[in-house]
């Protein structure tokens, strides 16, 4: 990476706004970096090229961010794009084109409040935009395919589901959807606030066969202005998850970390969904990634009541999102031993090493859903719960090794 890198791609997409000032103001190049303003906010947009350790170098991959002053509301619009060429510099052009054609859109239409640059409006019911937020999503941007794709066809798929469990603290959030092909599966990609929230799911269900090979994006901006309790309910989540961390690694035992937090004023709701659910995401995401097991994507819950809900999905439990997102920032610093030994304690990395010990194979392993009690369920409940799963019909040999009590 160089300087002139990051100034070659701001240059483009000064080249590609500058017809459009009706709808970015006018445009000042000032070395790195460009400015305007826009509805009474002064943006800066700047360009970070991303140097990968085994991309070839005709992939360039950059950062384009986009800050105001009101960092508040805003934060920074960081978009991750990519270009391909085996002309370096073309490659690079490559990302500002990718940036205005799939990102300009909805970022510029947050704040204008309007769609512009082909961008459409979602108010956070439709299928296409992000559940319960409002907000403007791109064009759906398709390389690499045949004419006959009916690259329309995803638009009616829920993209950007899981995006609202992912999404940091914060107001106003860019999310990035990328679908491709592999293994003749749809593998999808979720990227949020550039790489402060990643999910890969290698088996989406696209509504459609994979073709040969494909490569769609889609970016959406969405926010919570109109819902602080969104925006608080996350902070209060984060910081606990920060806060058991910590706790444990004074007391190096789970239930008086839990115990501790509940006794100095944390949300006792909020405290048992980060006890149940952050040992197994530091677990995945610390311990068994890239590991070649069939890992369960759905847990089934245990209300007080001692009715069941079955295969609720992980990745909608925002204490489990958040906990991956969280991972590598808590493994990166002073709590690095206290969140590996956290992600060592998961049920399920403790069931991988006892496979492994009794000579199975991880590709052989098979994780079936935890059980996990609602906040206020009895043991007595629980229990009734454990012996009505205790028969696996798909696996009826193995023991429920997912009770986690």
């Amino acid at each position: 990476m160089t300087e002139q890198e990051d100034v070659l791609i701001i240059r483009e997409i000064h080249r590609l706004l500058l017809p459009h000032t009706d709808i970015v103001g006018l445009i000042e190049l000032d070395g790195d970096r460009l400015t305007t303003r826009i509805e009474g906010q002064q943006l800066a947009i700047t360009a970070k090229v991303i140097t990968d350790q085994d991309a070839h170098s005709s992939v360039a991959h950059a950062h384009i961010i986009v800050a105001t002053d009101d960092e508040e509301l805003f934060g920074n619009l960081e978009a991750c794009v990519v270009g391909i060429n085996l002309d370096r510099h073309t490659a690079l052009r490559n990302t500002a084109e990718s940036w205005f054609t799939s990102a300009a859109g909805p970022i510029f239409s947050l704040f204008h409040a309007r769609p512009v640059l082909d961008a459409i409006h979602f108010d956070g019911e439709e299928v296409s935009g992000v559940r319960g937020a409002h907000g403007f999503a791109g064009p759906l941007t398709v390389r690499m395919a045949s004419e006959e794709f009916p690259a329309d066809r995803l638009l009616e798929q829920p993209m950007f589901q899981y995006v609202p469990e992912m999404a940091p603290p914060g107001i106003v959030h860019l999310a990035k959807v990328t679908l491709q092909v592999r293994a003749q599966r749809w593998h999808r990609t979720i990227e949020v606030d550039g790489h402060q929230a990643v999910y890969a799911d290698a088996s989406w269900d696209a509504g459609q066969p994979p073709p040969r090979q494909v490569v769609a994006s889609r970016f959406a901006t969405f926010h919570y202005a109109n819902q602080p309790e969104v925006v608080e309910t996350r902070r209060v989540l984060d910081e606990v998850i920060c806060d058991y961390v910590r706790q444990f690694d004074q007391e190096r035992d789970t239930n008086r970390a839990r115990n501790a937090l509940v006794n100095a004023g944390r949300p006792e709701k909020v405290v048992d969904r980060v006890d149940h659910f952050l040992r197994l995401a530091l677990g995945r995401v610390i311990i068994t990634n890239n590991m070649p097991f069939h890992a369960a994507m759905t847990y089934h819950r245990v209300q007080p009541s001692g009715e069941l809900k079955l295969n609720e999905p992980l990745m909608e439990e925002p204490a489990f999102v958040r906990g991956m997102a969280l991972a590598g920032a808590l493994a990166d610093g002073p709590l690095l031993e206290a969140t590996r030994e956290l992600a060592l304690c998961s049920a399920e990395v403790d069931v991988i090493n006892q496979a492994l010990n009794a000579g199975s194979r991880l590709e052989d392993c098979h994780a079936d859903p935890f059980l996990i009690p609602d906040l206020g369920t009895s043991r007595e409940v629980f229990s009734k719960a454990v012996e009505c799963l205790r028969y696996q019909p798909e696996h009826p040999s193995k023991k429920p090794w997912w009770k986690i009590w």
